[in-house]
């Protein structure tokens, strides 16, 4: 695949159409611990998660990558185009390389695959 990871490191939020469960290792959450879903937008320093009975703001602290994270062909589309971005020089975080990424998707970029790639 591609060297550029979905996954996130500390103080930086996850690509978004990741899945995340929901934690709460302080106990200072109001809602949401045990719950997961997916990133749908970031704003600011938290990611907006789509869950089962709505909508919340969480920072890293609170997020935990979801073992159901199999990436889609669309994921993986977007995966590849960050891939190329940092492969041009991009020197930017993974999630704003993922936003990137899924902007271009969106607007209908797509990586083509060549003759001996797996």
């Amino acid at each position: 695949m591609s060297d550029v990871m979905i996954m996130f490191a500390a103080g930086d939020l996850p690509a978004i159409g990741n899945r995340v469960n929901i934690i709460d290792p302080d106990g200072e959450l109001i809602y949401g611990k045990g719950e997961s879903g997916e990133v749908i937008a970031h704003i600011e320093n938290t990611a907006v998660v789509r869950m089962s009975y709505g909508l919340g703001c969480f920072t890293v602290k609170h997020m935990e990558l979801s073992a159901n994270n199999e990436a889609t062909e669309d994921e993986r589309q977007r995966i590849d185009i960050a891939a190329a971005l940092k492969g041009c020089g991009m020197d930017l975080s993974a999630s704003r390389l993922a936003w990137i990424a899924a902007r271009l998707f969106d607007a209908g970029c797509r990586m083509l695959k060549m003759a001996g790639d797996e």
